[in-house]
């Protein structure tokens, strides 16, 4: 890539000229308290550097990394600018003209996986589950789901084909050429399958997102996230369990929320599994804060993302909730390293307890 797309040229331009209304949606330019980190600071670099205005050097690099890609300067914005796809890209210009990225991790292709018998899965089903970035660490967590599966009468199989870094992730550390050769790898072998459910929220938005979604499309390939297949079935479990006497309240991730466009589901989980309605947050739905973790910035300003998650699990007390519940792993794991006092909890493991209350799970 050696110049921006149209599109984020477009947008890049349509910013530069903006009178910044969507500085306070930002998360970290509220965090960080400058500038030169808010949307239109963003944009204005990456297009002064795109141009070679000024050059492309290491320090705009480190400005490039103050996205998390969390889309909600976009959804204040009256021209629908994607502020996180232009820092995308401008992180793959950076890449091709020699420059140090963060780093997605991992670039091999696939791990050594467990058989899906091992793991709880039917050997055969018209619907499969895929958990991408796999290691051993996440094994419990996929096997919660592969039970929770079986506890809602639903065989799903196991498709044992893992790479080392999720798709998403591909995107936005500016590998976008890999992003494509490695979606259309996926696509193709989620065809078989009449639907995949994964795990992975940032792979669920890259198949509704306009312009990332070409490999689902060509292949037919329906997608979705494991909180909207298990939603869709709750009826048939009747009745939940006793009401939980603490308060919950659910934090709505930004690939899961905004990215793919997943609100309900993991609430009508949470309050079947809970017994009572979540507490909502001030911030929530498509204005929710970003937790911090998502697109590297946890990796280029780890104090500042602690304090994104600090922020949202304050929030969360002053509401009155005692447990947080997260549908993202990648926001779980990072609220719960916060250092807050406050509980934190994934989605799956508040459902697979509480079908096991039930004599279920």
């Amino acid at each position: 890539m050696e110049r921006l797309s149209d599109s984020v040229d477009k947008a890049a331009r349509y910013c530069t000229t903006c009178p910044k209304m969507c500085r306070f949606a930002c998360p970290v330019a509220h965090q960080e308290a400058r500038e030169t980190v808010t949307p239109w600071g963003l944009m204005s670099l990456l297009r002064l550097a795109a141009e070679d205005h000024i050059p492309f050097d290491e320090a705009v690099v480190d400005v490039l990394a103050r996205c998390t890609g969390c889309l909600r300067c976009q959804t204040a914005c009256l021209h629908d600018n994607d502020v996180p796809r232009a820092m995308f890209e401008g992180r793959a210009l950076a890449r091709a003209r020699g420059l140090e990225v963060w780093s997605a991790g991992e670039m091999g292709v696939a791990h050594d996986l467990p058989s899906g018998a091992w793991l709880g899965f039917a050997a055969e089903a018209p619907i499969g589950f895929y958990a991408p970035a796999w290691n051993p660490a996440r094994e419990e967590r996929v096997r919660r789901l592969a039970a929770i599966f079986t506890a809602i009468g639903e065989p799903v199989q196991w498709i044992e084909l893992s790479y080392g870094v999720s798709a998403y992730d591909l995107l936005a550390s500016g590998h976008e050429p890999l992003f494509r050769d490695r979606a259309a790898q996926l696509a193709k072998r989620f065809s078989g399958f009449a639907q995949v459910i994964t795990d992975d929220e940032g792979l669920v938005a890259t198949s509704r997102q306009p312009g990332w979604n070409k490999p689902w499309n060509q292949h037919d390939v329906t997608l979705v996230h494991w909180t909207e297949f298990v939603a869709s079935r709750l009826e048939a479990l009747g009745a939940g369990p006793e009401p939980e006497p603490r308060r919950f309240a659910y934090h709505d991730g930004c690939r899961l929320g905004r990215g793919a466009g997943v609100y309900d589901a993991p609430r009508a989980i949470l309050s079947w599994a809970t017994g009572v309605d979540p507490v909502e947050l001030v911030e929530a739905r498509d204005q929710a804060s970003c937790c911090g973790q998502g697109a590297g910035y946890s990796d280029a300003a780890p104090t500042h993302a602690t304090g994104l998650a600090r922020d949202i699990l304050r929030v969360a007390t002053e509401v009155g909730a005692e447990v947080l519940v997260s549908a993202s792993d990648p926001c779980a794991t990072h609220l719960k390293a916060s250092g807050s006092a406050t509980e934190v909890v994934a989605l799956d493991q508040i459902l697979f307890d509480a079908l096991g209350a039930r004599g279920t799970g």
